[in-house]
């Protein structure tokens, strides 16, 4: 099968890191699968994510359109046209409410391909052009929790939880982040993971971090802040305990040498980086939403407050820093739960249900 994923860069984000896991797994299950990258993006993180994907098979094509320039999106309409037509795929499966349009458009001038769409972080707001272009096409949710809060009318609707391949987002480096900052062998670091979107919480986090700023416990935020939209990362400043690290492609080395990974999020699909900091074997303090009590159930060494209140969060916190396990030891107790979530499980859900849609 020829697949086509289309997504708009390759900065940190739940769908870059979905995207690094499933289309590796989709070339290992023998389908020639293309990555169509629509925007310019020069950061280093994104380079070495494309440069992972091609050594595991993956060709991925970059259109460099500028953003807010109305002649390079057309351009690049062009460009995405002209590489679904070479390519002749089978699948087109957009990404991103923008990259919905380009799909719907480009599989316009080749009429064999089939374009699906996956949608990571309901309800995605989708405008009029959008809403006319796709009205009606094949709909995968990236969770129980996205499904519900679908808002479009489809007749083809598939919940297929992301998944990770352990592998690729997992490693036995450490990060030196007490040398790098001076900090004393016995201080305690937790990571947090997330661009700075304000659904990411990270108001709270500050408020809570504020808490332990006279102890030795640091915080680490690892997320890019990408302009409009985003929280101001000055909200970190002036607090001693608190280290944003921005875009980082050492998550895993930083979490290794961590001692718990914390995310305070109002709302999540169903969060990659909770995965990543699960196979870690990192211990957990996570935000009472049903995105993370669904996918925590039954996790060891993983604790949700009852309320979005700084003491509860607090006691929470303790908790998970008062673990004596090595993260090997941790990681083997949750094993058998994560398998629910092996990225081999959710491509051969895709390729499935890509496969139920060519026939009908």
């Amino acid at each position: 099968m020829k697949i086509i994923h289309i997504l708009q860069n390759l900065k940190g984000g739940g769908i870059q890191n979905l995207l690094l896991s499933l289309a590796s797994a989709q070339v290992r299950k023998n389908n020639e699968v293309t990555l169509i990258v629509t925007d310019k993006d020069n950061l280093e993180y994104s380079k070495q994510l494309g440069t992972t994907l091609e050594s595991n098979g993956v060709l991925v094509i970059y259109l460099n359109r500028k953003i807010h320039n109305k002649l390079s999106t057309i351009i690049t309409i062009i460009k995405c046209s002209y590489w679904i037509k070479k390519i002749k795929p089978d699948i087109i499966n957009t990404h991103g409410t923008l990259c919905h349009i380009y799909g719907a458009i480009s599989s316009l001038f080749n009429k064999k391909s089939t374009h699906l769409i996956t949608i990571h972080n309901a309800p995605e707001l989708w405008n009029t052009v959008c809403l006319f272009l796709n009205k009606d096409k094949p709909l995968i949710f990236c969770s129980q929790s996205a499904y519900e809060l679908n808002n479009h009318i489809s007749k083809d609707k598939i919940v297929i939880p992301n998944g990770v391949d352990r592998n690729i987002v997992v490693t036995t480096k450490q990060s030196l982040l007490k040398e790098e900052f001076h900090l004393s062998k016995d201080s305690k670091l937790i990571v947090s993971v997330g661009s700075l979107r304000k659904q990411k919480n990270y108001h709270f986090l500050v408020k809570l971090a504020a808490e332990y700023e006279n102890t030795n416990t640091h915080f680490f935020i690892c997320g890019g802040h990408y302009g409009k939209g985003y929280i101001d990362p000055t909200i970190f400043t002036g607090y001693k305990n608190i280290h944003w690290l921005g875009l980082r492609s050492d998550v895993s080395a930083i979490e290794n040498e961590c001692d718990c990974f914390i995310s305070s999020s109002t709302f999540e699909g169903l969060p990659i980086a909770v995965l990543e900091a699960f196979n870690v074997g990192i211990p957990c303090v996570l935000s009472p939403i049903p995105q993370h009590e669904n996918i925590a159930q039954g996790v060891y060494g993983c604790y949700i407050p009852q309320r979005f209140e700084i003491t509860a969060f607090k006691k929470a916190l303790n908790n998970a820093l008062e673990h004596t396990e090595t993260k090997s030891q941790i990681y083997k107790f949750r094993k058998e739960k994560l398998s629910e979530y092996s990225i081999e499980k959710t491509a051969n859900q895709y390729i499935n249900f890509y496969s139920e849609i060519l026939k009908k």
